[in-house]
């Protein structure tokens, strides 16, 4: 439809979207809530869900009465056990770690599916494990109850983020984490002041305090059984990735890594910031049991204070500038910083409260606004792997630092320099922010871009599915940048050839096809599915083989002992395998009468032959050959082009890298060049000997005029 004749006016523009179809960008952004096109956060987002997230955080919340039981029965389980008191204390870092533990554990189970199963088995177990370590008659086994209970807590708090944001809208992300987290500051404030009073007003027992918080925790737990995750689209076309995969899928995301070191330096200054609270006014003020229960639990109500600041027009910010978001956080968690080093220094009994809960306050402000960026800027299904390592960078690694460093400084410095280390802390975190708040405009783009991608392959009928589908690969080799943006398709029993100079990407693009590589950005597709963190081995059986450009066989073994291990991944098929080498002796005789001669003996084309004799055992639906031709006589060029047809004409799919363009026009219809990581064409092959631009490399000027 021409300009003019296009409709005008509010309705001739809906006429011409319906015409048109969806914008497959404005539908991206809706869906993930970020971006110019998604709509705009409102007051009333959070209305219709708000009761769902309250249980939500009421049955997480009831696991942070786990760590706060260790705190409060430091001084009491010693004398009851008859051990030391550096023992004792040591236990919350070994809840600490126990608590990483389970959180790595659930990359394996993959909460984003089952999150609200998991969570309600968590919840039961720490429950159950709090309560026993209240009737624990010796130190084993009340520390056995003590890990278990962390491990359980862990699972629970990488479990319940993915089911707040499955209930909440994009828009009101941060929003919904904010209301999570301040539930559970404020069972931490309840648990805290309810505690404390006892202790100290009731003489209760240290074991008392451990059946308080155990019947918290099961009130916890059973709201956690009841729970039900919201009913949710499967990711089609994204297949069950292993541990190692969905690791790669995650820190494959530019900001990601900036945000774990953030979540380390906030871990660091948060749960240990309690304990340390306690100490530093017990030593320093000589403050009585009473007013230091009464400052950790306005810690806890300060953090509350401060999720309540979170509005709309936060979830406003991190639709449409994540990085501006993580910029002011920096610029938070410093002055959180800073207020600690003041609450250290300060000399007024009363500034140094203020300024330890204001700190806190920033400090809780900070995390949601670190979480809503990690959930936002990741893939929907990658979202439990993403808080599963954020919850052990915070509890198995800043908890455990925090403490460590802690106990550590106020040894020998005393308590006020223990608060210093923590804001040293707080200044790496900030740091962190800056960092990650410069990657994630380019995150951004990726994920609209990829979820634009995949509303264009649901407009699009099946049957125009390519085979191979690469889409804005990046790549690099440590601070190297390779590839930058490479698009590349392939349709069932295509030939495309993938030309270029030396140095342009070619083979690592190959690499990246065949599992060898992961991008930094950008996508991999295989027959619908999205394979781009799939280990090499898991490809080979969908139907991906490469011959790599001069490491293709294996020299000390024999012809017929290459050609059966290149049929390993056909597993207990040997007439299959049998076949194959039947065929490749009946394609290159060569081989067959070198069939006991070691590969390393073979000249150059021979090696050539056994590499290409893979596809005829593998029967590969894509096959990948790097540098057919090189070094190789004419004649031998010649038959392995033969072959190549052959293999072609059967259906397979090849992607040939080439720097003879003889030998690419001899063969394909369709080629890409490559120039400097970047596709500079793409089109019918003929067509590269009438672009001027790229006749000036060497390469293909000298074919040019030998051809003509």
């Amino acid at each position: 439809m021409s300009d003019a004749v296009a409709p005008r006016g509010r309705h001739g523009r809906r006429v011409l979207r319906a015409f048109r179809g969806p914008d497959p960008v404005e539908v991206a952004s809706a869906t993930l809530g970020l971006g110019e096109a998604a709509p705009p956060a409102r007051a009333e987002d959070l209305r219709p869900v708000r009761i769902s997230l309250m249980r939500v955080a009421l049955a997480s919340g009831a696991c942070t009465v786990l760590p706060l039981a260790s705190l409060l029965v430091v001084p009491h389980t010693g004398a009851a056990f008859a051990v030391d008191q550096l023992e004792v204390r040591s236990l919350m870092m070994l809840w600490a770690i126990s608590a990483a533990a389970g959180a790595f554990a659930t990359l394996r189970l993959a909460p984003h599916r089952r999150g609200s199963r998991l969570l309600g088995s968590a919840a039961v177990v720490a429950a159950g494990a709090t309560l026993a370590s209240g009737f624990a008659a010796t130190m084993a086994g009340f520390t056995a109850a003590r890990l278990l209970a962390g491990l359980a807590s862990g699972v629970v708090a990488v479990c319940a983020r993915p089911l707040v944001l499955q209930i909440a809208p994009p828009v009101a992300r941060a929003r919904a984490l904010a209301l999570h987290h301040g539930v559970e500051m404020a069972v931490l404030a309840a648990a805290l002041g309810l505690s404390g009073a006892g202790v100290v007003a009731a003489d209760l027992s240290w074991r008392g305090v451990l059946f308080y918080c155990g019947l918290v925790a099961t009130v916890g737990a059973v709201i956690a059984v009841t729970l039900r995750a919201p009913a949710s689209e499967p990711h089609a076309g994204t297949p069950d990735l292993s541990q190692g995969e969905q690791l790669r899928r995650v820190l494959s995301v530019r900001s990601v890594s900036p945000l774990l070191l953030a979540s380390l330096g906030l871990g660091v200054m948060w749960l240990p910031l309690f304990d340390l609270t306690n100490r530093f006014l017990a030593s320093s003020w000589l403050a009585s049991e009473a007013d230091r229960f009464r400052a950790m639990a306005a810690l806890a109500v300060a953090g509350v204070a401060g999720l309540a600041s979170l509005t709309a027009r936060d979830d406003d910010r991190m639709r449409t500038g994540p990085g501006d978001v993580l910029r002011s956080s920096a610029d938070l968690v410093f002055l959180s910083a800073v207020a600690l080093v003041i609450a250290a220094g300060v000399n007024v009994y009363g500034i140094s409260l203020a300024a330890l809960d204001a700190g806190f306050a920033g400090l809780a402000v900070a995390r949601v606004r670190v979480d809503s960026a990690l959930l936002a800027l990741v893939p929907a299904e990658s979202r439990g792997q993403a808080l599963a390592l954020a919850t052990a960078a915070s509890l198995g690694g800043g908890t455990v630092l925090g403490y460590v460093g802690g106990l550590i400084m106020s040894d020998r410095h005393g308590w006020s320099w223990a608060l210093a280390l923590m804001a040293a802390a707080g200044v790496v975190a900030a740091g962190a922010l800056q960092r990650a708040a410069h990657e994630a405009p380019i995150d951004v783009a990726n994920r609209v871009s990829e979820e634009a991608a995949a509303v264009q392959r649901r407009l699009r009928p099946p049957t125009d599915e390519p085979l191979l589908t690469c889409r804005g690969i990046d790549f690099a080799y440590g601070q190297v940048q390779v590839l930058f943006g490479v698009d590349l398709t392939v349709r069932q029993g295509e030939m495309v050839a993938l030309m270029g100079t030396n140095g342009a990407g070619k083979s690592t693009l190959l690499r990246v096809i065949s599992g060898l590589g992961t991008p930094r950005a950008g996508s991999v597709r295989f027959d619908g599915q999205d394979v781009t963190f799939l280990d090499a081995t898991r490809r080979v059986p969908l139907g991906i083989s490469q011959v790599p450009g001069g490491k293709a066989v294996f020299g000390p073994l024999s012809v017929v002992d290459n050609l059966r291990l290149f049929g390993f991944s056909l597993g207990a098929d040997r007439k299959r395998v049998d076949a194959g080498l039947d065929k490749a002796f009946d394609a290159f005789p060569r081989l067959a009468e070198r069939r006991n001669q070691a590969a390393a003996t073979l000249s150059g084309g021979e090696q050539q032959m056994l590499a290409v004799s893979k596809a005829l055992i593998l029967q590969p639906r894509l096959l990948l050959i790097d540098e057919l031709s090189l070094g190789l006589a004419p004649k031998i060029v010649s038959e392995l082009l033969e072959i190549v047809r052959g293999i072609s004409a059967a259906g397979t799919a090849v992607v040939l890298v080439e720097q003879s363009v003889n030998v690419a026009l001899s063969l394909v219809d369709h080629a890409y060049f490559m120039e400097k990581g970047e596709i500079r064409f793409d089109g019918p092959a003929k067509e590269l000997l009438h672009r001027g631009d790229l006749l000036r490399s060497v390469f293909l000027e000298g074919a040019s005029k030998g051809l003509q």
